[in-house]
């Protein structure tokens, strides 16, 4: 379990949801699921070759407390926008999770 102090940094979570444009049209947007602390690690270029990340988007591990999280949702951090690609339960305990995000440009 990851100390409490190492959660140090505030994240948004959003999920993907409907909304209408003012022409009544509906569009894709995203809402706001919540906001919990999290430990954010951008990693570098070394940790890239060693995941063997073929792409040349930024890739972040966020950790955050077990909650209803999927890949089909994003997480807000300061100015950056982070495509989430895997949810892991870091330590099989169902407390700590462990996302694999690529930074959205």
């Amino acid at each position: 379990m990851l100390g409490a102090g190492k959660l140090n940094k505030r994240v948004t979570i959003q999920r993907q949801a409907a909304t209408q444009d003012a022409a009544g049209e509906v569009v894709p947007g995203w809402a706001l699921l919540l906001a919990v602390w999290a430990n954010v690690k951008t990693l570098s270029g070394g940790e890239l070759v060693n995941a063997r990340a073929t792409e040349e988007r930024a890739k972040v591990v966020v950790t955050i407390r077990n909650t209803d999280i999927t890949p089909n949702d994003r997480v807000l951090y300061g100015t950056r926008t982070l495509e989430v690609l895997s949810v892991i339960d870091k330590y099989e305990e169902g407390i700590d999770l462990l996302l694999t995000c690529a930074e959205v440009n």
